[in-house]
């Protein structure tokens, strides 16, 4: 929570995986079954969970003027479970002033790694972030 002008303002944060439950049936990785480079969340047996969320900063300039908003994030999730560096882009925003916060968020964010059978893999995934003030 911050105070600004003796208004107290809060960051309504949402950061979760986008659609993980899809109902899709499991895969299991097999002989002769093709291994991917990186895989769709709804491909994997096991999806990433977030384990560590980091809360983006409110830009100032959208304080002042009441702006709120909602900025989603792809990202590639490795074998450890964290943001593959330069995978990170905006994939949908309702005010550009949200995307930097957003995008440095997204990139701290922590994850259980994805799993194909007994294979941790690299798992495509959405961060959805929303900006509001109370």
């Amino acid at each position: 929570m911050r105070r600004l002008s003796g208004f107290i303002t809060q960051l309504v944060f949402m950061c979760a995986l986008g659609g993980l439950a899809c109902g899709t049936q499991p895969k299991s990785v097999r002989p002769g079954m093709e291994v991917k480079e990186v895989y769709e969340f709804y491909e994997v047996e096991q999806a990433p969970e977030m384990v560590s969320a980091v809360q983006p900063e409110y830009p100032e300039e959208a304080i002042k003027s009441g702006m709120e908003g909602k900025v989603t994030i792809q990202v590639i999730i490795d074998e450890n479970g964290k943001v593959m560096p330069g995978t990170e882009q905006v994939l949908s925003s309702t005010n550009e002033v949200f995307n930097a916060p957003a995008l440095e968020a997204a990139r701290e964010c922590r994850f259980t790694p994805g799993q194909m059978g007994n294979r941790k893999v690299k798992v495509r995934a959405n961060i959805p972030f929303a900006f509001k003030l109370m």
